[in-house]
């Protein structure tokens, strides 16, 4: 397979299932290095939130990266200016995906005119952010099912030379 061949397209209400489960498996394989266990199945137990997920395709900019029907990884943006999800398929990182992912979530913002980006940012994810030009505002504790998960309000300014 060459992954250099790889389409963007906009995410639809019947890959729902797949992009929880990638969710799923790429918070579990990739972010064990910042998160412990308890703290990975409070976050994975937002997948739980049918109402979320169902909103998140239906009412934000949502895509899907894809070869030959296998899903490489996803990202939603909502309100024009929040990246509220960025994931890719924990077999298929540093290859350039979340780069094309982001890009694309970036020129949506300039057609809508938006001066800034914001998200809420893992530890694991916090990186590839600031590659990106994101700052970090302030480091944020919130706790999902009474377990303390730590991550960063972020914010990167646009303009339409990015």
């Amino acid at each position: 397979m060459n992954i250099n061949n790889f389409k963007i397209r906009m995410a639809r209400l019947q890959d729902l299932i797949k992009l929880q489960n990638l969710f799923v498996d790429t918070v579990k394989s990739i972010c064990k290095k910042d998160y412990n266990s308890e703290q990975i199945n409070a976050w994975i137990s937002g997948v739980e939130n049918s109402e979320r997920w169902s909103n998140i395709l239906q009412k934000q900019y949502t895509i899907v990266a894809e070869i030959d029907d296998i899903l490489l990884g996803f990202a939603s943006l909502a309100s024009h200016n929040y990246v509220d999800l960025l994931y890719v398929n924990s077999e298929f990182q540093n290859l350039g995906i979340a780069k094309a992912l982001f890009n694309d979530i970036l020129r949506q913002a300039i057609i809508h005119k938006q001066n800034v980006l914001h998200s809420d940012v893992s530890i694991t994810a916090l990186p590839f952010f600031q590659k990106f030009g994101f700052e970090i505002i302030s480091e944020q504790k919130n706790y999902r099912k009474g377990i303390e998960l730590i991550n960063y309000k972020m914010q990167k300014k646009i303009s339409n030379l990015d």
